[in-house]
């Protein structure tokens, strides 16, 4: 029988039939607040005594600080068993920008609907994305780095 306890502390643990105990914490999201809560911290136990470790922050800068939608700057850092991704969007660049724990850089250009106009991998060359009048997507690789 599963096992399964809610907290004040707005986190849960969860005991499986198998003596697998999950653990689960959540935080206010710095705009919505508990509305759209984030997972704080994670952990997963397995009865050989293994466990798997994982946390969440997230940063973000209002033009508006009355109005959550209107960001200029969000970062978050997932931390899995001390290996940390991070992505951090950034409105003046329109750019979501990763950085996985092996220091690869993964940069994507977005317009102001959010769709995805570009793509880059550190080290290799940007992979340009349109979108046509009938809204289909369009990918052009361009393996000389000339502008096509």
């Amino acid at each position: 029988m599963t096992i399964s306890e809610t907290l004040p502390n707005a986190s849960s643990v969860t005991t499986s039939p198998d003596g697998t105990v999950t653990t689960l914490g959540l935080s206010p999201d710095p705009r919505f607040g508990m509305n759209a809560p984030i997972t704080k911290s994670a952990s997963i136990k397995i009865p050989s005594g293994l466990t798997a470790t994982m946390s969440t922050t997230r940063t973000v800068n209002l033009s508006n600080p009355s109005d959550p939608l209107t960001v200029t700057s969000l970062t978050e850092a997932v931390n899995i068993n001390g290996k940390i991704t991070t992505t951090s969007f950034n409105k003046t660049n329109m750019t979501l920008t990763t950085t996985t724990p092996m220091s690869k850089q993964v940069v994507r250009k977005i317009d102001q609907q959010g769709r995805l106009t570009q793509a880059s991998l550190s080290g290799l060359l940007p992979i340009d994305f349109t979108i046509s009048k009938r809204y289909s997507s369009n990918v052009e690789f361009d393996t000389t780095g000339a502008q096509q």
